[in-house]
């Protein structure tokens, strides 16, 4: 069972005790589940206490892969998703299920382009619908000077929600601006898996990554190649360091859930409207009612304070 929270935080927020225990319910029968600490705390984790988890259970699977797939599709696909994403003012999300032609939630304009990638994959192979829910998927612009930081890809929302981790199966990235018209932008994967991750954490807050190992895999950006990778690699792209006038980096990424999770991150799946507008409330609500327990924490220090002058 899934609840849609939207609705009821709507109505609730000045009510602290509802908004923390919220949450959705996720099937954790057969999954192996582990404390986490990673540098990262979101609000609702701060509001609510307790420890953090990850998701280990596919982590004796990890073996490192990175496939790289050039002109992997009809060059008119990348171009759909590069004016798409030029065209939106903000990054676009959705996600797709496996079973039978697929149940597509989230922004719109990707619904068309996102089949078609999705059915190249299943057809080719590089990934394998057995065992999985379906496919979290996104697509944004980025401006020169851009890059993205070291981190493992997850749901966001599910870890906002229920303070555990849900690495994925796959993770996937499509190139879909013409390289000659950039410099930059490259990805980086770590073959250590989970491991590297857990040892330098979000952004490498617990201990800086270095560049120069040589368990990195890099790719260089290129116009309609598709990178097909283990779920379980922590990764980075390269600053955008040159772009012609107009021109964005533009890709299109996806990540591919198991049953246990891929209900609940169908709901709101990472970069859609329905994500931004949830989360927006959730930081809205939490720095709020972080404020007020500041508050209260401090009047009852000053009243012990007080009483003890007496």
């Amino acid at each position: 069972m899934f609840v849609d929270i939207l609705p009821v935080l709507n109505d609730i927020q000045d009510n602290v005790n509802t908004m923390i225990v919220l949450q959705p319910e996720t099937n954790l029968a057969n999954s192996r589940i582990e404390p986490l600490v990673d540098g990262f705390e979101s609000v609702l984790a701060r509001l609510k206490g307790g420890n953090q988890y990850i998701d280990i259970t596919n982590a004796n699977e990890v073996s490192g892969f990175v496939k790289v797939l050039d002109n992997f599709l009809d060059p008119s696909i990348a171009k759909q998703v590069y004016q798409t994403a030029l065209n939106s003012k903000r990054p676009l999300g959705g996600y797709l299920t496996f079973e039978g032609e697929g149940v597509y939630s989230g922004d719109s304009e990707m619904d068309q382009f996102t089949r078609e990638i999705v059915e190249e994959l299943l057809n080719s192979k590089h990934i394998l619908p057995e065992g999985h829910h379906g496919i979290m998927v996104w697509c944004l612009a980025a401006d020169e000077g851009n890059e993205v930081p070291y981190h493992i890809d997850y749901p966001e929302l599910v870890r906002y929600e229920t303070n555990i981790l849900y690495p994925p199966a796959y993770g996937l990235v499509y190139h879909c601006t013409d390289e000659t018209q950039m410099e930059g932008g490259d990805f980086f994967a770590h073959k250590g898996g989970l491991d590297h991750y857990l040892q330098h954490g979000f952004k490498g807050r617990l201990k800086e990554i270095d560049p120069q190992d040589p368990d990195w895999i890099a790719v260089d950006y290129k116009f309609n190649r598709m990178l097909v990778y283990d779920g379980r690699l922590p990764h980075f792209s390269t600053k955008v360091t040159k772009l012609t006038t107009g021109c964005k980096r533009v890709i299109w990424a996806a990540n591919v859930y198991g049953p246990h999770v891929g209900p609940q991150v169908a709901l709101r799946p990472d970069h859609s409207e329905s994500f931004v507008r949830v989360v927006n409330l959730y930081q809205k609500l939490g720095n709020k009612l972080l404020a007020r327990k500041s508050k209260v924490a401090k009047m009852e220090k000053e009243n012990k304070s007080s009483d003890s002058k007496y």
